[in-house]
């Protein structure tokens, strides 16, 4: 972990920053669609126009519900905001709507320097937005940390060729192998933060 050199933070934010207590088993089941299956590579198959339409409104409905209880996990907060009084530069990107996104980012004292959403980037695991901050904020993807909560999260840090982070939760701990660091803790970070 001491050989890394990150430059610039993106976070993904449901699971990571803070708990929404989106339950994605009973979007599926309000949606009507499989159990075992990503909803949005899900719904880029489904041809009827309709049932795409209804089903982004059911996940709507959802994320708007999270938007509204969202909390800061573990020390999320203090964290982004010794970053903010720093100027070190750190991002988001997330599956969720922008709007939600946004909505979510309201409750709390925090800035970013790029915020891409599904609406302004593809969808995790693609690496576009992660390429587009790169060249943005000028920082190779050596020097770039993603982290996420997810199996999701560690692929698109892998496609884009950057550091590949896990916030530890009960239920990911199987994933932890696949992860470059691990932790619960924001502040454990901050030895390897070039600011």
């Amino acid at each position: 972990m001491s050989s890394y050199k990150i430059k610039t933070i993106i976070f993904d934010l449901d699971g990571t920053l803070v708990d929404s207590q989106l339950d994605f088993d009973e979007m599926r089941s309000d949606i009507g669609m499989p159990s075992d299956e990503p909803i949005l590579e899900y719904l880029d198959r489904v041809e009827d126009g309709d049932f795409k339409q209804r089903a982004f409104e059911i996940i709507h409905q959802h994320e708007l519900k999270g938007a509204s209880v969202a909390t800061a996990l573990s020390d999320a907060d203090d964290f982004i905001q010794e970053l903010n009084q720093k100027g070190f530069p750190i991002s988001i990107l997330t599956r969720n709507s922008q709007e939600i996104t946004l909505k979510t980012l309201e409750k709390f004292n925090w800035s970013f320097h790029h915020i891409y959403s599904r609406d302004n980037a593809p969808a995790k695991p693609k690496p576009d937005a992660i390429h587009m901050i790169s060249k943005s904020l000028n920082v190779h993807t050596d020097h770039i940390f993603y982290i996420g909560d997810n199996i999701f999260d560690l692929e698109t840090a892998r496609n884009a060729g950057c550091i590949a982070g896990l916030f530890l939760n009960d239920k990911n701990i199987s994933l932890k192998k696949s992860a470059d660091i691990s932790l619960s803790k924001y502040f454990e970070l901050l030895p390897f933060l070039s600011v």
